[in-house]
């Protein structure tokens, strides 16, 4: 075959290669096609800043717990999560509320924050046998998850605690030397959570100018509204242990006070106004 010849061949091998290469394929289809299940949510955790709780005199600590919902259709597949919290005895101490969203970390863990609050008067306890925080969370189909089988616990301190209700004594401003004042009664209220007894102390009532004062045991207290059984007062903390005021939203009971003013063939009782300190305070009791 002569050169021209061998080429001419190429060319039509050449050709028919390109005719091959323009084929059309043809291309098959198929569905794909699959269901996902629900999962229902559950609790991972459930925390708060201290498992001790300590209450506030005469007001309420607000305690935040956070709390951790984890949903493997992912956070926006949460629907609600409720929580409460139960006293020792099982009561229901804080009836059930919404937590409030906060973020959602690597698509399926919610973090939620729920606050509730706790009184002072509420009943102290320990660890061992705390008040319960129990959260239940549920996702959009209904499914929900609980940490009913492990609650959080936590201990609520003791606190011996009183209020006064007022600040200053005045005996008034014409007792004369060798009398007593009016009666005045003190209010004492509760403000922590157990029984308590009152601790008095007091000191001289000091005249404002001159170098004079009246005696601290020329101030006597009673628990009788008479003052039948004053006891005068001394300038060492002594507790009256029959005070005996139980723990409660309004447990009050009150002290009664009166000041005998030396005479003046006793010492000297100068006229003017005379100052001195009352101290309350409360003790476990």
């Amino acid at each position: 075959m002569s050169r021209s010849s061998a080429s001419r061949a190429l060319r039509r091998v050449g050709l028919a290669l390109a005719a091959l290469l323009l084929v059309p394929a043809t291309v098959l289809g198929a569905t794909t096609s699959i269901t996902i299940t629900n999962a229902a949510p559950t609790v991972t955790s459930a925390a708060l800043p201290s498992t001790s709780v300590s209450p506030t005199a005469g007001g309420v600590t607000n305690v935040t717990a956070t709390l951790v919902i984890t949903d493997l259709n992912g956070c926006n597949d949460l629907a609600s999560v409720v929580a409460e919290v139960r006293t020792p005895g099982g009561a229901v101490h804080t009836a059930s509320s919404a937590a409030s969203y906060v973020s959602c970390s690597a698509g399926t863990a919610a973090t939620y924050r729920y606050v509730f609050p706790m009184r002072f008067h509420d009943a102290p306890a320990a660890l061992e046998t705390g008040y319960q925080l129990r959260v239940t969370a549920t996702d959009k189909q209904g499914a929900t998850g609980t940490n009913l089988v492990s609650p959080l616990v936590f201990a609520y301190a003791e606190l011996a605690a009183i209020q006064l209700d007022r600040s200053t004594f005045n005996f008034g401003a014409s007792v004369a030397p060798a009398a007593q004042s009016d009666i005045l009664a003190l209010a004492v209220q509760n403000a922590g959570n157990v029984q308590v007894d009152t601790q008095l102390a007091a000191t001289a009532l000091a005249h404002a100018s001159e170098d004079a004062s009246i005696p601290v045991s020329a101030l006597r207290y009673s628990l009788a509204s008479n003052m039948s059984d004053a006891t005068a007062m001394g300038s060492s903390s002594t507790t009256l242990s029959s005070f005996d005021l139980g723990a409660g939203a309004a447990s009050s009971r009150s002290l009664y006070w009166r000041l005998a003013v030396p005479s003046g063939d006793a010492q000297w009782v100068p006229s003017g106004t005379y100052t001195g300190t009352v101290t309350v305070s409360a003790v476990k009791g």
